[in-house]
């Protein structure tokens, strides 16, 4: 096996170095290897944007990639390595990620946990599901090119849900928009269960609202029932009854996320901006800031205050005074913050350098690296502050919770010895009849 700080080139290199590199990263995937190293094409440019302007505000991120370094093709056999890829090389492309890290990012990104690709392909041979390839590819691309945290757009109509309600499911994307996967019924394969109907009661997990049309709150008897959906200024009693991008605030329906130059924190703190931006606001007025606008976070570069204040994939040199926008930090280099370092480091408050995240045996205690582990191990929880990272296990192996098993699955059973314990299951998907 090559060790993790091997030469992997990311996504947005060639077509030529991005095809030679796809059937390592699938070897890998089966093999549980890092890919073998492929020809160089050099460090991808860092796309976080620069400033101009307002040294605090930033510019849009310069084009990412060069004509030919698109995705063409996206079969649903590979759709969660290819995915993985895009995702890995979007992290490079915006400076938070190492070439050093790369193979470890693509291992996390196609665990089942995060990817579950027996589910979803088994979901479109049984009709279950409808995989639209032109939508992931252009999904795909969106990683290439586009934010550097939010979703690309596509990436959401990849799959069509065919099921409807009362009938089996394998995962979220099965069932049609009359329903949604009870992934928590215990039963497998799971059951897609119809959205509550209007007047009825409703409690947001096994029991919830169309939340296209509805939305759950309390009734004049103070029972929460799905009632119809409602808009932003409609009075409400409960958080979340306002439906799926509003919120209840001060007991009055108020939007959760503004855009780019849109008024922000009209009410308490809502909306946010959306994670790219910061809300600019005037100088408190007897102690209460004014309603702001969403603005643009510094780029690569700009001047920052402190954490937060640079685009999110970046840090600031500094914690309190006026520093600089730079890439996350690299192992051993140096921090001052919690996220300062890049994905798959921590930032080591005794010594305030970057290391590698711990593996199996090593301290994973929030105070340490905030239950984190390194890729193909999860952090065990003992119930008290010495936490140790383990293993991936196996089918049949003692589990804690879903995270300890290759197959997200941790089934508490009654064991050998009369107790009662948790022990790896193979995965739905992996087991299931169908439900045909």
């Amino acid at each position: 096996m090559h060790q993790p700080g091997g030469t992997v080139t990311p996504v947005i290199a060639s077509r030529a170095v991005r095809q030679a590199l796809l059937p390592s990263v699938l070897a890998f995937l089966v093999a549980g290897c890092p890919p073998a190293p492929v020809p160089d094409s050099g460090l991808p440019e860092v796309d976080a944007g620069t400033d101009a302007g307002p040294s605090d505000a930033g510019r849009p991120p310069r084009d990412a990639g060069t004509p030919d370094a698109g995705f063409l093709a996206a079969p649903i056999e590979s759709w969660c390595a290819l995915r993985a890829l895009a995702e890995c090389g979007r992290d490079l492309r915006c400076g938070r990620l190492s070439q050093a890290g790369f193979s470890g990012c693509v291992l996390t990104r196609t665990n089942i946990a995060a990817c579950d690709q027996t589910a979803l392909q088994r979901g479109v041979r049984e009709l279950r599901s409808q995989y639209l390839e032109a939508e992931a590819v252009s999904c795909l691309n969106g990683f290439g090119a586009d934010s550097c945290e939010e979703l690309p757009l596509p990436c959401s109509t990849v799959f069509t849900g065919l099921t409807s309600p009362d009938a089996g499911c394998l995962g979220p994307t099965d069932c049609n928009g009359s329903g949604f996967c009870d992934l928590y019924d215990g039963t497998c394969p799971h059951t897609c269960r119809a959205w509550t109907a209007p007047g009825q009661p409703c409690d947001g997990f096994t029991r919830r609202c169309d939340p296209f049309n509805g939305s759950c709150d309390l009734n004049d008897a103070g029972t929460p029932v799905c009632q119809p959906k409602k808009n932003d200024g409609d009075p409400c009693q409960r958080y979340d009854a306002c439906g799926d991008r509003s919120s209840c605030v001060e007991n009055v329906c108020t939007t959760r996320q503004a855009d780019p130059g849109q008024p922000c924190a009209t009410r308490g703190s809502f909306p946010f901006c959306r994670e790219e931006y910061f809300c600019r606001q005037a100088a408190p007025v007897n102690g209460v800031r004014p309603p702001g606008t969403c603005e643009r976070k510094s780029g690569l570069g700009g001047t920052c205050t402190g954490p937060g204040s640079c685009l999110p994939s970046l840090r600031c040199s500094t914690l309190l005074t006026t520093g600089t926008c730079l890439v996350k930090a690299a192992l051993r280099e140096g921090c001052i913050n919690y996220d300062d370092c890049e994905d798959g480091l921590f930032c080591d408050v005794t010594t305030q350098r970057c290391e590698g995240l711990p593996d199996a045996g090593g301290d994973c205690s929030f105070e340490r690296t905030g239950y984190r582990c390194s890729p193909g191990n999860a952090c065990a929880f003992s119930g008290t502050s010495d936490d140790r990272c383990v293993a991936w296990k196996t089918v049949g192996q003692d589990c804690g919770y879903g995270a300890e098993c290759l197959s997200n699955d941790c089934e508490f059973v009654t064991l050998p010895d009369a107790g009662f314990g948790g022990r790896c299951n193979a995965s739905c998907s992996q087991r299931a009849d169908g439900g045909l």
